[in-house]
């Protein structure tokens, strides 16, 4: 982990001008667009999901395109564990309630030594963090949240994928 710091460290930022910068804003703008039209085709209501995911994805990873499948799973098991505490807390299942919270604190040590790090990393504690929330908890579907995910690592997965291709982007 010291390593990834010091490499984090000297990658060096590119800022982009006015103008490149405009047109960056108006393609992630349509593609946005892109995936909010195809999630209401579909008929899932909770965008916000994907979005957290591609946020999460862009901002820690940078759109790393092969740290996506960690990230997705990290992503889904948050929110499946989320959901159960939903189902078990909704439905007065206190022993379930326990395996559960007992899970997320042995899930909380095994990130801390790096275990598992494909399935219990940064994404996994993000999903579920915001899974839990209490409106989320009383009042979310949670087969929508799995949806829009799913939607956003389709649609943008492959997004991240054609500009990975590009050659500019294959030489930075």
């Amino acid at each position: 982990m010291a390593q990834d710091i010091e490499s984090n460290e000297a990658a060096v930022s590119i800022v982009p001008g006015p103008g490149k910068a405009l047109v960056i804003t108006a393609i992630v703008i349509l593609l946005v667009a892109g995936y909010i039209a195809i999630a209401m085709a579909f008929g899932i209501a909770a965008f916000y999901a994907g979005f957290l995911l591609l946020w999460y994805w862009a901002s820690v990873d940078k759109l790393n395109f092969q740290a996506g499948p960690r990230i997705a799973l990290g992503a889904f098991l948050g929110v499946g564990t989320a959901w159960v505490l939903q189902y078990a807390t909704l439905g007065n299942q206190t022993a379930l309630a326990i395996a559960v919270l007992l899970f997320i604190a042995l899930s909380l040590y095994l990130l801390t030594l790096e275990i598992l790090p494909q399935i219990i990393n940064p994404a996994y504690t993000l999903f579920l963090t915001v899974a839990c929330a209490p409106m989320l908890q009383t009042h979310e579907r949670f087969p929508d949240v799995i949806y829009a995910m799913l939607l956003g690592c389709v649609y943008f997965g492959v997004i991240v994928w054609g500009v990975s291709k590009l050659p500019a982007a294959s030489s930075n």
